[in-house]
């Protein structure tokens, strides 16, 4: 368990200004917003239990910062941002290795913006061979193709930013490690000459 409180002075929030004779232009500057101040939390277990290795993290981050909507009034009663995430590994026989990563976060508020609740899911497994020196790994990622959403607020606009990465993929990873060649265990010939004179 860790905990950890951050106060930022004079911290700077990208202002963006609507112009209203387009509406598609927006000049951006930097604001000086005075300070923010953010309590952060962190909760960290991991075990093993015969083949199954579990391992949880659950992140806690509320921030203290005035967030105004369009029309100029505060946003009340900001949901603090929780983000958890878990890691499980299998060890089976022959070094095969299975695993299964799970992340999700709530609709919560990070500084200036609110996160949108997301849910990502990755699933693999991995294999040794020829002495640890072959390694094999076949992982489908980002299995509900999620996107990344957060919501940005300011007295004159409101922004949604999407990213979505285009990683829902199966990949298959071969790697080979080569060995050190042993060390030759005999004299060389500068050896033998300084022995000979």
């Amino acid at each position: 368990f860790s905990t950890d409180y951050q106060w930022v002075k004079n911290y700077i929030l990208l202002k963006h200004l609507v112009r209203q004779e387009d509406p598609l232009l927006t000049v951006t500057s930097s604001v000086n917003h005075g300070s923010c101040s953010a309590l952060n939390a962190q909760v960290s277990y991991n075990t093993k239990i015969g083949v199954w290795e579990p391992h949880v993290d659950i992140s806690l981050t509320r921030t203290f910062l005035n967030i105004f909507q369009n029309d100029g009034s505060v946003i009340s009663n900001q949901r603090p941002f929780m983000r958890f995430s878990s890691y499980q590994y299998f060890t089976l026989p022959k070094e095969w290795m299975p695993y299964v990563s799970f992340v999700c976060n709530n609709s919560g508020y990070l500084y200036e913006g609110q996160v949108k609740a997301a849910v990502s899911m990755d699933i693999g497994v991995t294999k040794y061979f020829m002495e640890k020196s072959l390694f094999l790994r076949l992982s489908l990622n980002n299995i509900f193709a999620t996107k990344e959403r957060i919501v940005l607020y300011d007295d004159n606009y409101e922004f949604c930013r999407m990213r979505f990465r285009d990683n829902r993929e199966v990949t298959l990873l071969f790697r080979y490690t080569f060995r050190n060649i042993k060390k030759y265990k005999g004299e060389n010939i500068a050896a033998e000459e300084i022995r000979r004179l």
